[in-house]
């Protein structure tokens, strides 16, 4: 990366939604940096700035803007030429993200994005890999609520645990449900319409990034109730799965580390609501059905979604558990798996563990916080990122940076529940 850039940070699509709380956060987050915000409309951006003034009583008025826009490849490079990270909170991603990951390669800028599209991320590995690692460019997707509570949440519980972790199940769990009111975005919603109709696609992607057969923990079906969380539960549609496969692989090559296995999962309230999840994706499959999907988006979610600005007293009520239940044995060992999905070749699993990984208010101000969190390991924590850039999960960028501190310090909580 060239030195001399005027920027630490740009925060791209900042009058987007989610954008605009990750400006909020930033305030806090970034206050010790020189930060910027970016996109393709100058009063908006004005507004953005203006309105979270008013929230935190403090003058933004000097906060740099930058005008870019997707479409236009030159302005994005010249947004990216000006910072060291790029935020990237433009969505959805499967339509506006590769344009902004083709300008930072190209300036050598490292990116930190949203995202928790499988088919996008997946792609974008297979993609641009090759040309990050060239140019010096850490391209890190999934730095939200997608993924950072499982994958390194993984990291986490695996530094808990005396011995070598086996596997991992996760259960994502909306904690606390609004009474009122819709707590999902429509563009949120968009794009996991996309992502759940984009399965086969995806699916092709992870045979060829992963050939191998055994190293994935073996589903427990379309509907389960959990142990773990008391609740009924479905396989869960976004990339946790994916980076927490991808990461431990990475980690068993470069390290000879016993890759962890697991599966990912959605808790529900009730089971009704678990058989619902499995309807809206099979309903995806079909193009009528996304046409219905995306027309009536309040009916089709039970009022949880709106085309509007949600209500801040919603957002202040919302907040997520994810829960990670582990399993292993006392001794280390660093051989490859077997393909017994039960046994893993190492006899039986004699020790357990259980984490949960929580964050304050709902997805959104969560996912900020991870984002800038993550954003600025890229700076502060140079000493302990890998040596080879490239596209790259969480995990494997942030397993030995400070990115946990950081997080626990903006109203994150990582909890060893018990250990059996």
């Amino acid at each position: 990366m060239s030195h001399g850039r005027d920027l630490d940070f740009i925060i791209f699509g900042a009058s987007g939604f989610t954008g605009k709380f990750t400006v909020l956060e930033a305030v806090t987050i970034l206050s010790d940096f020189r930060w910027g915000i970016a996109g393709r409309d100058l009063d908006k951006l004005k507004h953005v700035l203006s309105d979270v003034s008013v929230k935190v009583d403090k003058d933004l008025s000097k906060i740099p803007i930058i005008i870019a826009d997707v479409e236009d490849m030159a302005s994005l490079r010249r947004m990216t030429s000006d910072c060291k990270v790029l935020i990237n909170c433009v969505g959805p991603f499967h339509l506006y993200g590769e344009p902004v990951v083709h300008a930072c390669i190209d300036t050598s800028t490292h990116q930190i994005d949203i995202c928790g599209d499988p088919g996008y991320i997946l792609n974008l590995m297979l993609k641009y890999n090759d040309e990050a690692r060239e140019k010096g460019s850490f391209i890190v997707p999934a730095c939200g609520v997608d993924s950072i509570p499982g994958d390194i949440g993984v990291i986490y519980l695996e530094s808990q645990f005396d011995g070598t972790v086996a596997e991992v199940e996760e259960y994502l769990e909306a904690s606390e449900r609004p009474k009122k009111g819709a707590s999902i975005h429509y563009g949120s919603y968009a794009s996991i319409v996309h992502a759940c109709s984009s399965k086969k696609k995806t699916d092709q992607l992870r045979k060829k990034l992963f050939p191998e057969t055994n190293s994935e923990l073996k589903c427990r079906g379309l509907l389960h109730k959990s142990k773990v969380t008391g609740t009924w539960c479905t396989p869960f549609f976004g990339v946790d799965k994916d980076l927490v496969r991808m990461s431990q692989k990475y980690f068993n090559v470069k390290s000879n580390k016993f890759p962890i296995q697991n599966q990912a999962y959605a808790a529900t309230a009730s089971i009704f609501e678990s058989i619902g999840l499995i309807s809206f994706q099979a309903i995806t499959r079909c193009s009528l059905g996304r046409k219905l999907l995306l027309s009536h988006p309040e009916f089709f979610s039970w009022g949880h979604v709106s085309h509007k600005n949600l209500k801040d007293d919603v957002i202040e009520a919302g907040n997520f558990t994810v829960h990670l239940y582990g399993k292993g044995w006392t001794q280390k060992t660093f051989n490859e798996p077997s393909n017994s999905n039960s046994n893993l070749g190492k006899g039986k699993c004699d020790k357990e563990i259980y984490v949960k990984v929580k964050g304050k208010n709902n997805g959104y101000r969560s996912t900020a916080v991870a984002a800038l969190s993550s954003a600025k390991m890229l700076i502060t924590d140079v000493d302990n990122l890998p040596k080879e850039t490239g596209v790259l999960t969480p995990a494997i960028v942030f397993s030995k940076t400070r990115l946990i501190e950081e997080l626990l310090m903006n109203g994150w909580t990582f909890e060893v529940v018990k250990i059996l």
